[in-house]
């Protein structure tokens, strides 16, 4: 069948025409002016009443890489609207999506998804992450999820434990944002963020991390959170949370302010108000490593902690790092240097130098190191 579904004619002519779509399996194509030509068929019965086409049993739309499946839909012509009904099934690149109802638009490819729920398997997970959102608005370049929750229990829909979200916001290829995660367990809600990114770049391998918990001889009880977050400008990184029985509360982040081929940076920043020996533990580092010319890279790795000393003074350490690489299609030469340096209870300062060189398949290699120490 080829003619448009708003040009259907009236009378005994849409009555045979209804008839023989039936026969033929009722496919019903929708009209050119929409984004991409779709094609609605049903195992049941096909009917028109007023400016609607009703369908009823295995009910099937196709647009594109988009496939609808459910029991009973309604087509309102006028404004291109499709209304589905009762275990409705979407289907887009592999990702399926089960809801008791949807509202789709066929000229801009869009919708909203009624109590919808959909499964997915995380890079690292051993179970499948559900997430069920009470209505989940989408378009081709994002989608939004409201009243939405995230588990890996069974059933989804009484899990023992889940993340609730106000929102959840998608963009595809980009990130997610989640506003207002509140962790629930046994229906209680234990832990709370006001915001959490997640990026979804290939380069970036980000994910929620659920909190940990557990019980050790160092720290008593524990509680880790890790919040992953996007920016400032192409920056990501991950700030942390501690709490601990004996030691107290512990804070910190986890930046990369550069992060592309052949160049990178990043720093981490912990301080922990350690109840056990009332001082304030601090752990800095700061990673570079970036190309000077075609064949010559440069890095550099720095460190700096303080903690309690044994004679109940402090004790401080530092440490620094750096190289520089050089490359030819038949070499490869490599200059490094390590400085350490302690004080407090015990004071050392050491260094160490090492000189590497390669050269072309069945020459001489060597390797020239130095340590002194004081």
């Amino acid at each position: 069948m080829t003619m448009p579904a708003s040009r259907f004619p009236f009378g005994l002519i849409s009555i045979a025409v209804a008839a023989l779509l039936l026969a033929l399996g009722t496919c019903l194509p929708v009209p050119a002016y929409a984004a991409e030509r779709a094609w609605i068929t049903a195992d049941g019965v096909l009917s028109y009443a007023g400016d609607d086409w009703v369908a009823t049993g295995g009910v099937r739309l196709v647009q594109g890489d988009v496939e609808v499946r459910a029991e009973r839909l309604r087509y309102d012509v006028d404004r291109d609207l499709v209304y589905f009904e009762g275990n409705v099934v979407m289907i887009q690149g592999g990702d399926r999506v089960n809801a008791a109802a949807l509202t789709y638009d066929l000229a801009t490819a869009s919708g909203v998804l009624e109590e919808a729920k959909v499964s997915y398997l995380v890079e690292g997970a051993a179970d499948p992450v559900y997430l069920l959102g009470r209505q989940i608005e989408f378009s081709r370049g994002s989608a939004v999820v409201y009243d939405g929750r995230l588990t890996t229990c069974l059933p989804p829909e009484s899990p023992g434990y889940y993340l609730q979200s106000r929102r959840i916001d998608i963009y595809p290829g980009e990130r997610i944002v989640v506003r207002n995660v509140r962790f629930v367990e046994s229906g209680i809600t234990l832990f709370y963020w006001p915001y959490v990114s997640i990026s979804l770049r290939e380069d970036r391998k980000s994910q929620l991390e659920l909190p940990e918990i557990g019980h050790n001889s160092e720290d008593g009880w524990y509680v880790r959170f890790t919040f992953g977050y996007d920016g400032p400008g192409d920056g990501y990184g991950e700030a942390v949370l501690d709490v601990s029985q004996f030691r107290g509360i512990g804070t910190g982040v986890r930046h990369t302010y550069r992060d592309r081929p052949g160049s990178t940076g990043s720093f981490t920043a912990y301080r922990l108000a350690n109840r056990q020996t009332g001082h304030d533990d601090l752990a800095f580092s700061l990673k570079e490593s970036f190309p000077v010319s075609d064949r010559l890279r440069a890095s550099l790795e720095a460190g700096y902690l303080t903690e309690a000393g044994e004679d109940g003074g402090e004790d401080r350490k530092a440490q620094l790092s750096a190289g520089l690489e050089h490359q030819t299609p038949g070499t490869s030469t490599r200059l490094g240097w390590t400085g350490s340096a302690e004080w407090g209870s015990a004071e050392k300062v050491a260094s160490r130098g090492e000189l590497d060189h390669t050269g072309r398949s069945g020459s001489l290699s060597w390797r020239l190191e130095l340590d002194t120490f004081a």
